[in-house]
């Protein structure tokens, strides 16, 4: 009796872990598995849960990045909070954001996708630009690092979406959310 109870409380314990995880893992028509972890819910970020689907684009573009080429495991960066610290970015410019990067690890990958409030297009493209520059010159101490820098994109979207793909092969990254937007 008490084992069962024991294990019933185990049980229950698992469940409400499951259930409670964040954690997704996407899967591309390759077979390649790239796992994403989220920190947290986006809670305090500066999308409401009242977001159009327009809004929730850049998830979207980020996700198309991911699966067309091989990336390690990845981590989405999700409130606005941990972004402005780490990146020294100012979220309150962003209508739309998704934001990937491998952390603890000798590659050198981030996935950017950034949709700027009316008004702070140039700003944001500005203040992404220097970020990209700097991490290219001076983030790089392994050859992969360097690699995924050299190969690294940055470029916009037709409906006003910023993108930075850093990954060896940028290119095919680009190439597949062009296509996704329709050119």
């Amino acid at each position: 009796m008490k084992i069962t109870s024991i294990f019933a409380v185990i049980l229950s314990a698992a469940f409400l872990t499951a259930c409670s995880n964040s954690a997704s893992v996407n899967e591309s028509s390759s077979g390649n598995v790239t796992g994403l972890e989220s920190s947290s819910v986006n809670e305090s970020s500066s999308l409401s849960e009242a977001s159009t689907v327009t809004e929730k684009k850049a998830d979207f573009y980020a996700e198309i990045a991911l699966n067309s080429v091989e990336f390690p495991k990845m981590t989405k960066v999700e409130t606005a909070e941990e972004i402005d610290a780490f990146f020294e970015f100012n979220t309150a410019n962003y209508a739309d954001f998704s934001l990937y990067m491998n952390v603890m690890s000798v590659q050198l990958n981030r996935v950017f996708v950034v949709k700027p409030i009316d008004g702070k297009h140039d700003e944001v493209y500005s203040e992404l630009e220097a970020y990209l520059e700097d991490l290219v010159r001076t983030g790089t101490y392994y050859p992969s690092q360097e690699a995924s820098a050299m190969g690294s994109q940055m470029g916009e979207t037709a409906d006003g979406y910023i993108y930075i793909i850093v990954h060896e092969d940028g290119l095919t990254a680009v190439r597949a959310i062009e296509n996704a937007v329709g050119g």
